[in-house]
């Protein structure tokens, strides 16, 4: 799979098969910021991961760190590189910048998640 769905996020916060990593900046995730769009609700997916995705990207170039910074991101943020992951974000674009260093993204993400 290299796309998941709601269903799947739900029965992922019983079973936890996965780790499910939010690429929204901190602000969103925590709920501080209002969501861009009105009708959905602030927040996260429970049990949920932050790391923005710009604390991948080197700022002098726009490419991504190198391997061994990235590991050492996801170790600080306590996530498992040896556990599977998937990637969430506000509407499944960004998520896919977290996705290039695995397959699996919840494309309905926060804009679906967030509705109810």
């Amino acid at each position: 799979n290299i796309a998941i769905n709601k269903g799947q996020i739900n029965e992922n916060i019983i079973k936890k098969k996965y780790q499910l990593i939010d690429a929204r900046g901190e602000q969103r995730f925590l709920g501080l910021q209002q969501e861009p769009r009105k009708e959905l609700r602030s927040g996260n997916i429970n049990g949920s991961i932050n790391l923005p995705f710009q604390k991948l990207i080197d700022e002098r170039d726009r490419t991504f760190k190198k391997k061994e910074d990235l590991i050492n991101i996801f170790k600080d943020k306590q996530i498992s590189i040896d556990k599977e992951m998937a990637f969430t974000c506000g509407s499944g674009v960004t998520a896919c910048i977290l996705g290039l260093a695995n397959s699996i993204i919840y494309d309905g993400s926060w804009a679906e998640y967030g509705l109810n």
